[in-house]
């Protein structure tokens, strides 16, 4: 079953930095590219990726973010 998602930055930096990528050299171009690829495939199923067990997430990022669900690409 798809769940579909949403993709956000933590911060305004994040995003600036990132989008930077988009006009860099030959490999931050490709680093753009991957991460709009993983993107849209977060986007359409939430459940793309690998799950981070729930007392493998950081205690920071449960402070910081106030998430209680992580998964990597």
């Amino acid at each position: 079953m798809e769940i579909k998602s949403r993709i956000f930055f933590a911060n305004e930096k994040l995003k600036k930095n990132f989008e930077k990528l988009k006009s860099g050299k030959s490999e931050e171009k490709e680093l753009y590219n991957s991460l709009i690829q993983a993107f849209e495939n977060l986007k359409r199923n939430a459940h793309y990726g690998i799950q981070i067990p729930k007392k493998r997430i950081p205690k920071e990022y449960l402070k910081k973010y106030g998430i209680d669900n992580l998964w990597k690409h």
